[in-house]
């Protein structure tokens, strides 16, 4: 059985080895399209097709920066890496630059390959799997166990079961469609109801009426009643259901259905069908327990998460190996990374998770759980299974294109924003237009939406009301009905409208504030707040009390409440759970009452004096003696009391680099670069690479490359010669001789501005909400166009002429 298990381990590192070289050949080919692309692009522009061919040679190197590199000699760590044994993680079958995944008997690469009927296909035409045949997702749909072609344009192709249908046009209720205006449409069972005005109540149709909800198949009024179980009750002081009964969580409290009536001064909860106190017991799997030195449950056991680790069920002691959990174990996450369950060394270069995969993010990156390797310092993203460049395209539906033409996308198709416009995932002209309504462009400036619908505006109606327009100034939206203001300080309560300032809403209805000025909420009743309290949904008499205790009122004064029982105060200014107590005479710690006059901080059961005591893994220990390092008492010696991972070192002398003790090389103005101690006056780190600034300032380029900022400049993850390019343009540099229009570069043109991303002539053209329109015929308000020979803009809005 080993001999067969260590036979698959080998025939799998050797598949690894021929699908890391096949998959470095592959991404080394689609990086050189994508640089081809962006350099056609370039080159249509004018002059940037000089830049691209002596970009290579102006950038920056670390050669010809005369930099100092400081790194110490690790030839022994790299020594033990190299015999380092890496353990495949058990979801996988390999580790390495590609994941292998099963097709019937064999393995294929899922970046370049796919799976379909235990056959592989190479990916070129089709590229994905139908029920055992093979199609193109970019050009066809599947639906269920049928190919379709997808529209030529503007469709917005779903599935339907087995069929297909246009998601603008119609809505799929159950397998059947339903062809309907989908604008504010959804499936009630098989039927069509529009959420504005009705409700979908278990699958039947409801009016939705005021301040009503759902209560089974009916509705009830959420103000006055409570639902519990498809059933509506009166409300009353009751605020939430025990199964179908309603109660009070002030007077009751619910333990699997069944109602246990609350004792004043008790800390209770509910374990299993019972009550318990949960500042002295712990409730594990519906069993209580004594709390004791135990403060957690692990599955079926007890444990203290002060000095033990709780693993998918596994209670271990915490040690320096074990500091949290990996799993059902526990590693070291000082030295170590945790992936899915499995534990990795982090000296190896591994820094990310990819699944359960641990990586160098330096050497690759991680899309859809699979691991790319790439180029160092490139702004690289994921697409599908790919990477590409963020400066120079974008990804839609896991396809990368130019960001020159296209900019943004619109569910899965790309468009352009200045141009075009996306609404409902359906790609538009822009024209006038500015905003969409539904699936239809339309100019907010002489139009409004109103759910779904384009209507001209008129008079000072700038908003909605369901379907109708509004004037806010004078009307109010109340559950979609249109009603007059009664004053101009009123407000909606339900579907009625009220004078806020002199009037008030409680459950549903209106109140004088001259008689009632509150509400009291649990019970939705008005109450006056001079000689009433509302304590937990009921109002009571004030009288002489200020606060609420539970459901009853007090004097906070004189006396004291803990948990919702009522202590006269005296001495005793504070509560340890249920009881009060004096803080001059006595600590709390974890709701039990220590005497003490002196200390007053807690350390698990115990108390300690922060000045010469330390609490660490809930215990006490001397300040003289012990430091506190990962959670692990650390005895120290001398002037050795500062943490490093769980050793200790002197800070005087030495410094802590990524959990590693080094040598300090100066006394003062010393940081860490990596693992290398560096002279940040003097020096810069970059990349874990220190350099020597000398008398000219200097930077880092993205955290990787060195360079001095008087001569040259960062950009787009490179650096260049200010004196070529003095400038950058979204990651690309551009000359003097050229200006930068968002993230196009054009040749300089006094005569001409930018208007987005496009150049237009001022003299002629105008730009409006970043698109070109001839002036003579359009004008721009509030970055909104208009036409000149219908409308006008006057005081910033656009108003029509007479």
């Amino acid at each position: 059985m080993m001999m067969t298990i260590r036979t698959s381990v080998l025939l799998l590192i050797g598949l690894q080895i021929l699908a890391g070289n096949c998959l470095e050949e592959m991404i080394s080919d689609d990086v050189a399209m994508i640089e081809m692309d962006g350099a056609l692009n370039i080159a249509l522009e004018g002059e940037e097709s000089e830049f691209e061919g002596r970009k290579k040679r102006e950038v920056l190197t670390d050669d010809n920066m005369n930099g100092e590199n400081l790194e110490g000699d690790e030839s022994d760590i790299h020594e033990r890496e190299k015999r380092q044994v890496i353990r495949p993680p058990r979801p996988f079958p390999v580790y390495g630059s590609a994941n292998l995944l099963n097709c019937g008997d064999r393995f294929y690469n899922p970046l370049y390959q796919y799976c379909c009927g235990e056959r592989i296909y190479t990916r070129s035409v089709n590229d994905s799997c139908c029920c055992g045949t093979p199609y193109n997702s970019k050009t066809q749909i599947c639906c269920k166990d049928k190919i379709y072609n997808r529209p030529a344009a503007g469709g917005r192709t779903s599935c339907c079961g087995s069929n297909l249908y246009d998601s603008r046009h119609g809505v799929c209720c159950d397998g059947q469609i339903r062809y309907v205006n989908t604008y504010g449409a959804a499936c009630c069972g098989t039927n069509i109801y529009y959420y504005a005005t009705q409700l979908c109540c278990n699958k039947r149709i409801q009016p939705r009426g005021s301040c009503r909800s759902c209560c089974g198949t009916t509705t009830y009024d959420y103000n006055t009643q409570i639902c519990c179980n498809g059933y509506a009750r009166p409300r009353g002081t009751n605020n939430a259901c025990c199964g179908g009964t309603p109660y009070s969580t002030n007077r009751h409290i619910c333990c699997n259905n069944k109602l246990i009536l609350r004792v004043a001064g008790r800390a209770q909860s509910c374990c299993g069908t019972t009550v318990y106190d949960y500042t002295t017991q712990i409730c594990c799997n519906n069993r209580v327990y004594a709390r004791g030195t135990n403060n957690a449950c692990c599955g079926r056991s007890l444990y203290n998460y002060n000095t033990q680790l709780c693993c998918r069920g596994r209670v271990i002691y915490k040690t320096t190996n074990s500091l949290a959990c990996c799993g059902n174990s526990g590693y070291s996450y000082v030295r170590q990374i945790c992936c899915g369950g499995v534990a990795y060394d982090k000296r190896n270069g591994n820094n990310r998770c990819c699944g359960y995969l641990a990586y160098n993010s330096n050497t690759h990156t991680c899309c859809n759980n699979f691991l790319v390797p790439i180029k160092p310092y490139q702004p690289l993203a994921c697409c599908g299974l790919k990477t590409y460049n963020q400066f120079t395209s974008i990804c839609c539906n896991n396809v990368v294109y130019s960001k020159y033409a296209l900019n943004s996308c619109c569910g899965k198709t790309p468009y352009n924003y200045n141009t075009q416009l996306c609404c409902n995932r359906r790609v538009v002209t822009k024209g006038l237009s500015t905003s969409c309504c539904g699936n239809a462009p339309y100019n907010r400036g002489t139009h409004i939406c109103c759910s779904g619908r384009v209507t001209p505006k008129t008079g000072d109606a700038t908003s909605c009301c369901g379907t109708r327009p509004i004037n806010y100034q004078t009307h109010l939206c109340c559950n979609n009905r249109v009603v007059p203001k009664p004053a101009p300080s009123s407000r909606c309560c339900c579907s009625t409208a009220f004078n806020y300032q002199t009037q008030i809403c409680c459950g549903g209805k209106v109140y004088n504030k001259a008689q009632y000025d509150r509400c009291c909420y649990g019970s939705n009743r008005p109450y006056n707040s001079k000689t009433h309290l509302c304590c937990g949904g009921v109002t009571v008499y004030k009288g002489s009390s200020d606060r609420c205790c539970g459901s009853r009122s007090y004097n906070s004064k004189t006396q004291i409440c803990c948990l919702n029982k009522v202590y006269t105060k005296g001495s005793n200014s504070r509560c340890c759970g249920a009881r009060p107590y004096n803080p001059s005479t006595h600590v709390c710690c974890n709701n039990r009452l220590i005497a003490s006059s002196t200390r007053k901080y807690c350390c698990n059961n115990a108390l300690y004096d922060p000045n010469s005591q330390i609490c660490c893994r809930g215990a006490v220990y001397s300040k003289s003696l012990y430091v506190c390092c990962a959670g692990f008492p650390v005895r120290y010696s001398g002037s050795n009391n500062r943490c490093c991972g769980t050793s200790t070192y002197n800070s005087v002398t030495h410094l802590c680099c990524n959990n590693r003790v080094v040598y300090k090389p100066s006394s003062s103005h010393t940081s860490c670069c990596g693992v290398i101690p560096y002279n940040y006056r003097t020096q810069v780190c970059c990349g874990g690479r220190v350099y020597t600034k000398g008398t000219r300032p200097a930077r880092c380029c993205y955290g990787q490359r060195f360079y001095f900022t008087d001569t040259h400049q960062c950009c787009g993850f490179s650096v260049y010669l200010k004196s070529t390019y003095p400038s950058c343009c979204s990651g690309r540099p551009y000359r003097a001789n050229q200006m930068c229009c968002q993230h196009r570069i054009f040749p300089k043109n006094l005569a001409y501005r930018c208007c987005g991303s496009l150049l237009y002539n001022p003299t002629t053209r105008v730009c409006c909400n970043n698109n070109i329109y001839v002036s003579s015929t359009t004008g721009c308000c509030a970055n909104i166009p208009y036409l000149k020979r219908t409308h006008k803009c006057v005081n910033n809005k656009i108003v029509r002429l007479h």
